[in-house]
């Protein structure tokens, strides 16, 4: 938050505000000042100064500067309450012409909404098996996990709740590399989850760990390819989250962890204090160009994805709020990030 201190003064665009002359006279041309296309007499200038808080950082004059702020603060500097209005009063007294003094309201929570995506012909399936409609949000294989019944996103402490393992190996199950990894013999360690292996691309945003005791030490996955031939599923991390090579204990197992976003609070991964949350919800509909009916309700939300079933269109709004406990925002307030979310659906 910044606040600020607006000064006017100045001039501003004064073409054609005088009587022009005749070209090599003193006489007047016949043409007097306000004239449509000769422009205007110009306006304010506007100056604005901003400060983190005027009750403290503004430079007073030295010899008055002790006596001025005791009376912005009800006569105890920096204790007693301050006073905007007094603020203005000695802002008119020590410049001209008189500043005034704004202070904007913030507020600790805020949105972000997407546009409507669009499955494309992903709806027109309609296999011999299948209880459709399609496309399904919450497909017993695919669906988004790692909120509330409301659609905040779930701690432990001060991070984000990790969800249960997708699958696991042996440390002669992996080649470890920089920033990749190499998951041999994956048929076996995928076995009954075949559809990572034809679709490998479900592995984004997923996380590798390559020590499983060590639950911090996790490595975003931002590529992924299975060649079939020598049956070796190919990842490889992002490079934020450092080296994959030398993270891991040779005497532990490594595992797959599902993750459909990613929260960071200053550049800390899944970092989420207590004094911030992060909700995430979403709207279904047929399509939003034709009147079809919104999803779960015109001007409703929902963190429910089964609510959504058979829509081709999905969007999402994510709100952040940084004063989780109710004790007031300051500049210093933890402020997460949403680095990416991932909404998979089945059809």
């Amino acid at each position: 938050p910044v606040q600020n201190l607006r000064a006017y003064g100045g001039r501003r665009g004064c073409a054609g505000s005088q009587l022009t002359e005749v070209w090599g006279t003193n006489q007047p041309d016949g043409n007097g000042d306000l004239m449509i296309g000769r422009g205007g007499a110009g306006g304010n200038g506007i100056i604005q100064i901003h400060v983190p808080n005027p009750a403290t950082d503004i430079g007073w004059p030295t010899d008055a500067r002790a006596g001025i702020r005791d009376y912005l603060h009800d006569g105890d500097f920096p204790n007693g309450t301050f006073d905007v209005d007094r603020l203005d009063e000695m802002l008119d007294l020590l410049a001209a012409p008189k500043p005034y003094a704004l202070l904007p309201i913030f507020s600790a929570r805020s949105l972000a909404q997407s546009h409507w995506t669009d499955t494309g012909l992903a709806g027109i399936r309609m296999p011999t098996l299948g209880v459709g409609p399609w496309p399904d949000w919450a497909s017993s294989e695919l669906m988004a996990e790692g909120t509330d019944v409301d659609g905040w996103v779930e701690t432990i402490g001060a991070h984000v709740l990790p969800l249960a393992s997708l699958t696991s190996g042996n440390s002669s199950e992996i080649v470890l590399g920089v920033e990749e990894a190499t998951i041999l013999q994956a048929t076996s360690i995928f076995s009954g989850l075949e559809a990572y292996l034809r679709s490998p691309e479900l592995l984004l945003g997923y996380d590798l760990l390559p020590d499983e005791t060590a639950q911090l030490a996790t490595f975003e996955i931002v590529s992924a390819d299975f060649d079939p031939v020598t049956d070796q599923l190919h990842l490889t991390t992002n490079s934020k989250d450092g080296a994959v090579l030398g993270a891991a204990n040779p005497l532990e197992d490594w595992l797959l962890r599902p993750k459909f976003f990613r929260v960071d609070t200053k550049g800390n991964k899944d970092s989420l204090p207590p004094t911030a949350k992060v909700r995430i919800q979403y709207q279904g509909t047929d399509d939003p160009e034709d009147g079809s009916s919104i999803l779960p309700a015109e001007g409703q939300w929902t963190a429910d994805l089964s609510l959504l079933k058979g829509s081709r269109f999905i969007r999402w709004r994510v709100e952040f709020d940084i004063d989780a406990l109710n004790q007031g925002v300051e500049l210093a307030n933890p402020r997460p990030a949403l680095d990416y979310l991932k909404i998979p659906f089945a059809w």
